[in-house]
């Protein structure tokens, strides 16, 4: 399955979490994918309070529960990818939180939040 958002801004936000990733561009030809959108939760490294290393490290050794803010972001999916339903349009290795430079398209500026923010978590 490959789940992807409607800009590479909110994969630019959450670089702590996917460093060495490659943000991607792509063109879905099948546009009833996009008509029944769905959510994810991810951490929101914009929250003021942030977990320690020792506490992300007690969480990873033990499964205790890491207390961090979240966010539910919406998020579409397609349950296989080739070339019939998705065109791999351009393609990032340099970005964070200001901007994605994309290989064909150069740089694009992010926004200081969330795109597609549904709701804050607690």
């Amino acid at each position: 399955m490959l789940c992807f958002f409607t800009s590479p801004n909110n994969c630019a936000h959450w670089r702590p979490i996917c460093p060495g990733n490659v943000i991607v561009a792509l063109d879905v030809r099948n546009k009833k994918t996009l008509e029944r959108p769905g959510w994810g939760v991810y951490p929101d490294f914009t929250a003021d309070e942030q977990p320690g290393l020792c506490d992300v490290l007690e969480s990873l050794m033990t499964g205790k529960q890491l207390r961090q803010k979240t966010v539910k972001v919406t998020e579409y999916a397609l349950l296989y990818y080739n070339k019939r339903n998705a065109y791999l349009r351009d393609w990032s290795f340099i970005w964070n939180p200001g901007y994605v430079h994309f290989e064909k398209s150069g740089i694009v500026p992010c926004k200081t939040g969330y795109d597609d923010l549904w709701e804050d978590e607690k």
